[in-house]
């Protein structure tokens, strides 16, 4: 008796990463870029402003109002959600599920790019790199804004000083949104 697959009593189950990522649809994989993009980019924005870094290490530091750069990011992170959802073009119906508006490769239908997988991966990673970025910026402006509250409090003429050290940061997620 031969093992072939007809003389099995069940077939294996293979899933590989192709298998798996090509089961999803890419309108999902742009729909979440965007939403890690704004997610990230507010983590980053409100782990920066005091509830963890600033507020903790200015405890007992005597400041009033710390002067901190931390909106800009949220706004990167919103600024580059509306440029990547200007990418996603409206299939209504069962034409979503075609194969041209599924699979592989930008097709052009009366001048029309037509959203396919690869443009989903597309915005997904864009997506992903920005929000990261932006963490990454929140966290560096947070340590560094808590040190400019800080001299800033023991003497002012430090400030313009430190806060150049500040935008050094804060270019990480100007530059992760580019």
């Amino acid at each position: 008796m031969t093992n072939t697959a007809e003389s099995m009593p069940f077939q294996p189950l293979t899933i590989g990463t192709d298998d798996f990522f090509s089961k999803i649809s890419p309108y999902a994989w742009g729909l979440l870029g965007i939403s890690i993009c704004i997610g990230l980019s507010v983590a980053g924005a409100a782990w920066h402003v005091g509830i963890f870094i600033t507020g903790t290490s200015i405890l007992g530091g005597g400041v009033k109002a710390p002067i901190i750069f931390c909106e800009v990011v949220a706004i990167y992170g919103i600024i580059m959600s509306i440029v990547f959802s200007a990418k996603l073009q409206e299939v209504v119906g069962p034409d979503l599920y075609t194969r041209q508006n599924y699979y592989t490769g930008m097709e052009k239908e009366v001048y029309r790019l037509i959203f396919t997988r690869g443009t989903g991966y597309s915005l997904f990673w864009g997506g992903m790199t920005v929000g990261i970025c932006n963490l990454t910026c929140g966290i560096a402006v947070g340590i560094t804004g808590s040190s400019v509250a800080l001299a800033d409090a023991q003497d002012p003429s430090l400030f313009v000083k430190i806060l150049v050290v500040e935008i050094f940061g804060s270019i990480i997620g100007l530059f992760g949104s580019n």
